[in-house]
């Protein structure tokens, strides 16, 4: 089986954060459907606590369907962050830490890891 994972980069309230996602990470043949692997970090600042990840690192199996219903991990991911950072312990505990602005995940960078051109 030939594996491939794609890497992309955002930023979230001033915090750079990883997505590596490796859409068929286990084939549909063996599980019924695809299952994927999503693995999130800051990587700077690094290992800065997300909503969803205290120490800044998410690692995860999925459906691959999920998160091409979500239109990709990017917008998966923003999705996670987006409710989980709405909680009031999250409120409550990064209150006037994190910075107002964003930059939606529509300016992430794709990169795919066996790029055959040697980039990212």
């Amino acid at each position: 089986m030939n594996r491939s994972t794609e890497l992309h980069r955002f930023d979230w309230n001033g915090m750079l954060l990883e997505i590596a996602y490796e859409p068929v990470w286990m084939p549909a043949h063996i599980a019924g459907e695809d299952i994927a692997h999503l693995k999130v970090r800051s990587v700077y600042p690094t290992d800065v606590p997300l909503p969803f990840a205290k120490h800044g690192c998410f690692s995860s199996t999925i459906l691959a369907s999920t998160v091409a219903a979500a239109g990709g991990p990017v917008n998966y991911v923003d999705v996670m962050l987006t409710v989980e950072s709405d909680t009031p312990a999250w409120r409550e505990q990064h209150s006037g830490k994190m910075n107002g602005s964003r930059t939606f995940p529509w300016n992430a960078t794709p990169m795919r890891l066996d790029d055959p051109r040697g980039i990212g």
